[in-house]
């Protein structure tokens, strides 16, 4: 039987990606999909209906703070679509008719506080 060494070092490679990937804000593989993530303990909401989307996604938000902005991720992380929101914004709707059939995250930041759900445009 063969002994592998070194766990130590893939844990510590494994933290390293986990580090770069929280900060430059993608979508980590393996983290709830369906659960708001919230960052710096502030208290932010994100809704969105329908789950199934055809054509025009509706998103119900706290309120949007000056700079607030939405942006829809494909599966591997990669920006598709980015909208900034006004000040005191509660409600959007956001035009997905020409996005691939696919699984979509949909980012909420608003201030140091982020927000993601998941999608599915058929």
């Amino acid at each position: 039987m063969r002994k592998f060494g070194r766990p130590h070092l893939i844990l510590k490679i494994m933290l390293l990606t986990l580090v770069v990937t929280v900060s430059y804000g993608e979508v980590p593989y393996g983290s709830e999909l369906s659960t708001v993530r919230e960052i710096n303990k502030a208290s932010i909401s994100l809704e969105i209906e329908p789950g199934v989307v055809t054509k025009e996604l509706s998103l119900t938000v706290s309120e949007a703070q000056t700079g607030s902005t939405i942006d829809i991720t494909d599966a591997s992380g990669k920006k598709v679509s980015s909208h900034t929101l006004e000040a005191g914004t509660t409600k959007a709707k956001i035009d997905v008719s020409k996005l691939a059939s696919g699984s979509y995250f949909v980012i909420y930041t608003d201030g140091s506080s982020r927000a993601s759900k998941i999608f599915v445009k058929q």
